[in-house]
């Protein structure tokens, strides 16, 4: 199958490169981020719909054409790869080695270092038996950057690399020939990553040193995978992977042998179906009990995890426990007893629990956390947005008691008319919005006097106008 392009090339062979646009005007005029488009251009970043109907309205051709070049690219790129647990097990039996990969580089808080002039500041992977998964070699090296060869502030404390260490270290390509006579012992590998960016940064400094780049038949994207798997969007980082999915994240985040041995223990998970749909359904339990109105669902979607309604049913917290653990922890045969006992409470209590009649505390949530392996702050989490759901169900039907019992103290079947705005709850709601936005209520007047008077007011005005 011959390489299709990437609708980021052919966006630069076709329209910038010949009408000589450069990137910040035409992020501008696109309503991007320079930096967006720089990856767009380079391959390393997808296209998404608002990008190509943008594309469409400026350089022309449908938003669905310019989709359908990603999906190409895509399908090219992993040679039709299935992205779910059985797909990726058939992929895997296809090779005798998995090359997990991670790469850091130059970078800075602002985004002054062009992308295309990013370099890389080391480089580590290491190598997984398609057979038995384990890993069988590692590599890591450091790298001397030439471009821009001090590092920013920013970059140091992103990394925790020292300028010194890069200082002393190897240039691109004498750690590059290094790195390809270790993988001589590898042949026939699986190249892996977490995300697109890391093939592509090794491409552009094989490019920038001319030497020839990495050969590999095939790259699987861990982050596709897993998002796909997980039924979540792509937008997620490797380290909140992690703890979502409760794994030790072993070394310091943002090196890249860490990262690459972290990234090879979430594909070993995903390899595995039975573990795949358990942590699946552990994540949106966890997602659904931290969400704290519409401000955070929308934080939450756009971080990559699950889209969750804002209108999502609300469980106690003894509900979750109930549907989610107790029967996991009956069928590893702990009994009620044996439950009761590491909670520290009574029979009695268990049973209010059960039942949702008590609320959860700091203690108590720290208990249920050591007996179901559900960290302490998603038991808290959960009955805070418990409460507040039904305090505001307790406040909406107080407001329906008051309004049915406005209306049956007024018989005069015209005024009711005029009180009907909708109905209920309905009425209320709108009745007190005219009244805030027209009169001042004191903690004395009642809210019947208030609509009265709201009343009185709209009949006067009537009759002016008559």
């Amino acid at each position: 199958m011959i390489k299709p392009p990437h609708p980021g090339e052919t966006l630069k062979e076709l329209y910038l490169d010949p009408l000589g646009l450069d990137i910040e005007n035409t992020a501008n005029k696109l309503g991007v981020s320079s930096t967006e488009l720089k990856e767009f251009v380079n391959g390393s970043r997808e296209i998404t719909n608002s990008l190509a109907t943008k594309l469409a309205d400026e350089f022309g051709g449908s938003a669905q054409s310019w989709l359908n070049q990603q999906k190409q690219y895509e399908d090219w790129q992993s040679n039709r790869i299935e992205y779910t647990a059985s797909g990726l097990n058939v992929l895997r039996y296809q090779y005798q080695y998995m090359l997990v990969i991670d790469v850091e580089h130059t970078c800075d808080a602002s985004n002054e270092i062009p992308v295309d002039e990013r370099e890389l500041i080391e480089l580590g992977a290491v190598i997984l038996s398609c057979k038995t998964l384990k890993e069988q070699a590692a590599f890591s090296s450091l790298i001397k950057p030439v471009k821009h060869p001090i590092l920013t502030d920013f970059c140091v404390s992103l990394t925790g690399i020292k300028q010194e260490s890069v200082q002393q270290a190897d240039i691109f390509p004498v750690v590059f020939n290094r790195f390809l006579v270790w993988l001589q012992d590898y042949p026939g590998y699986l190249f892996c990553s977490w995300g697109a960016y890391d093939r592509v940064q090794l491409e552009l400094d094989c490019k920038r040193h001319c030497i020839a780049e990495l050969h590999c038949e095939q790259e699987l994207n861990i982050k596709k995978a897993f998002a796909k798997i997980m039924k979540i969007k792509p937008r997620i980082g490797l380290k909140r992977a992690m703890e979502w999915l409760k794994l030790a994240y072993d070394g310091e985040h943002h090196r890249a042998l860490s990262d690459a041995k972290n990234a090879a223990k979430i594909m070993n998970l995903l390899l595995q179906p039975e573990l795949s749909e358990t942590m699946s359904k552990n994540m949106r339990l966890d997602i659904d009990a931290l969400v704290e109105g519409e401000e955070h669902i929308k934080e939450l979607s756009s971080a990559g995890f699950v889209n969750v309604s804002s209108e999502k049913k609300t469980l106690h917290p003894a509900n979750c426990f109930k549907q989610f653990y107790l029967p996991k922890l009956k069928a590893i045969g702990v009994s009620s007893e044996d439950i009761i006992a590491r909670l520290g409470i009574s029979k009695d209590q268990y049973c209010d629990f059960l039942s949702g009649k008590v609320v959860i505390t700091n203690s108590f949530a720290k208990k249920l956390a050591a007996l179901t392996g559900m960290r302490a702050e998603f038991w808290l989490r959960a009955q805070v947005k418990f409460d507040v759901v039904t305090e505001d169900k307790g406040a909406a039907l107080n407001l329906k008691a008051e309004s049915d019992e406005l209306f049956k103290q007024f018989d005069n079947s015209e005024l009711q008319e005029k009180l009907k705005i909708r109905k209920i709850a309905g009425a209320a709601k709108g009745i007190l919005s005219h009244i805030k936005a027209n009169h001042s209520i004191s903690d004395e007047e009642s809210i019947l006097q208030a609509i009265e008077r709201a009343v009185e007011d709209k009949n006067s005005s009537k009759n002016d106008k008559s």
